[in-house]
């Protein structure tokens, strides 16, 4: 069995059993792979993959446990690669980054400027927009870490590290009847028509719960991915808007009046999430520690030991998560 002949098998069923396809991906050729994966069933005594003439249609009951083998141990590939190459050159890679509209926009720019400054030969690579497909992403090494702040099903296999909190506000126009509300409540709020963002897949999220749980039902007129678009109709006088409180930026903004709504919105705990198997080089550790300062080489360590949700738990508390 050779490393090669795993990792075309691998690429193979990512590429929906597509040798073609396959082989233009490695550069190699279609019979090459073929005769490999012919190989390597031969030596296993079962087959991987289901044939009809030439064609491949299926993964077999033993594939589908082979390829998760196979899939755990090119990772692992790739751990060995990385730990070498953060001994041979500490300070230069590429480094994979997913992360919502929000926080690629507003939080991370200043960030990436200190860290591109710090580590120039690093090649930065950020992915904008969730959705379940970063999953798979993440399970074939496309992409490091995510940085995601809203729901996280997607990534339930993964390690999740709370790493902020960040808040929502109301933005209105400074003559809305609002701007000079000293007492809002959900009550008041839902009675204006409302402007929000969605989630990465297309839902209202934690708002639309908060309002639920009281037994109230907001119109919302408009909602967007993007909190420029959600304030351009608050300026046209559509609705109240509801962002995150870090896409308010008090020079650009000064037509609009932030409101706190911290006493009618929990905050929300942002998080990074990264494969089991990741190895965390240290231009990766800086960065992360330049997002979340508790989040230290010694911590990152010791997350690599957990072996349980609530053993990471444990290891972050809440208290100690910046506020964003």
């Amino acid at each position: 069995m050779k490393l090669q002949q795993l990792k075309y098998i691998y690429e193979v069923a990512r590429h929906d059993l597509n040798v073609s396809a396959t082989a233009e991906s490695l550069y190699t050729s279609q019979p090459g792979i073929s005769k490999q994966i012919r190989l390597l069933e031969d030596e296993l005594g079962v087959q991987v993959f289901t044939r009809s003439g030439k064609h491949l249609t299926n993964v077999t009951p033993a594939g589908v446990r082979i390829l998760e083998v196979t899939t755990e141990i090119l990772q692992l590939t790739k751990k060995i690669q990385d730990i070498a190459a953060d001994f041979v050159c500490e300070d230069k890679g590429i480094f994979r980054i997913a992360t919502t509209h929000t926080f690629s926009r507003y939080l991370l720019p200043s960030l990436i400027e200190t860290f591109t400054k710090k580590y120039p030969d690093v090649r930065l690579h950020l992915h904008q927009g969730i959705n379940a497909h970063v999953d798979h992403m993440l399970d074939h090494g496309d992409i490091d870490i995510v940085i995601f702040g809203e729901r996280d099903e997607w990534f339930a296999d993964k390690v999740q590290l709370p790493c902020f909190l960040w808040h929502q506000c109301i933005v209105v126009p400074r003559d809305h009847p609002l701007a000079m509300d000293t007492s809002i409540t959900l009550e008041k709020l839902a009675s204006f028509p409302l402007m929000a963002k969605l989630t990465p897949d297309g839902k209202m999220g934690d708002v639309e719960r908060v309002f639920k749980t009281s037994g109230l039902e907001p119109d919302f007129v408009i909602t967007a991915t993007d909190s420029e678009i959600l304030k351009s109709y608050v300026r046209m006088g559509m609705g109240v808007g509801l962002i995150a409180r870090m896409a308010y930026n008090p020079d650009k903004d000064q037509d609009l009046k932030l409101i706190n709504a911290d006493h009618l919105f929990s905050p929300s705990k942002a998080k990074i999430v990264f494969h089991k198997n990741f190895f965390f080089r240290k231009y990766v550790t800086d960065f992360i520690n330049m997002l979340a300062p508790h989040m230290n080489e010694e911590l990152l360590k010791k997350v690599s030991r957990c072996r349980s949700a609530n053993e990471l738990n444990n290891l972050i508390s809440d208290d100690v998560l910046p506020e964003r």
